[in-house]
């Protein structure tokens, strides 16, 4: 009973320190944007990672949290194969010192087409890119700095 009802929260940025930053994918909308909008209330700067929408979350953030640093970076991540594409993000996680505490996977590509032998083979294509290919590239880019951070901070 104890364990669900009378658990306290952790204090994450003492935990991991002040002014680190939440790298989110997908923070447009949803889950994601509640993702941003708590990680800034808890005084974590942020990476967002997303559609043009982002911008607006960005906004609003930074109307509610003037203390948080944020930054945005507009992905369409259906075109993950392309090459480079994740020059931006990993050169915005330098440019930090790769001082990230998480990593929010949050991106999906999803599609209601019924039925879905009819679904055109490009849906296909980016439901899969959106879903394996950025978690994959993005956990690669994360952790060698979560690793790394870590080490220096005896965490």
């Amino acid at each position: 009973f104890k364990k669900y009802f009378f658990t306290h929260e952790l204090n994450l940025a003492n935990r991991y320190g002040e002014g680190s930053y939440v790298v989110i994918t997908g923070p447009s909308s949803g889950q994601g944007k509640i993702f941003a909008q708590e990680f800034a209330k808890r005084g974590f700067n942020l990476i967002l990672i997303g559609s043009e929408r982002t911008k607006n979350v960005e906004e609003d953030l930074r109307m509610k949290h003037k203390d948080i640093k944020i930054i945005t970076i507009v992905k369409n991540f259906c075109n993950a194969c392309e090459k480079d594409f994740f020059k931006e993000i990993e050169d915005s996680i330098v440019s930090v010192n790769g001082d990230i505490s998480f990593l929010v996977n949050n991106i999906g590509h999803r599609t209601a087409w019924n039925p879905y032998h009819e679904m055109p083979a490009d849906l296909i294509n980016n439901t899969i890119v959106a879903g394996t290919i950025v978690q994959s590239q993005m956990t690669r880019i994360c952790l060698g700095h979560f690793v790394k951070r870590n080490k220096e901070k005896n965490i």
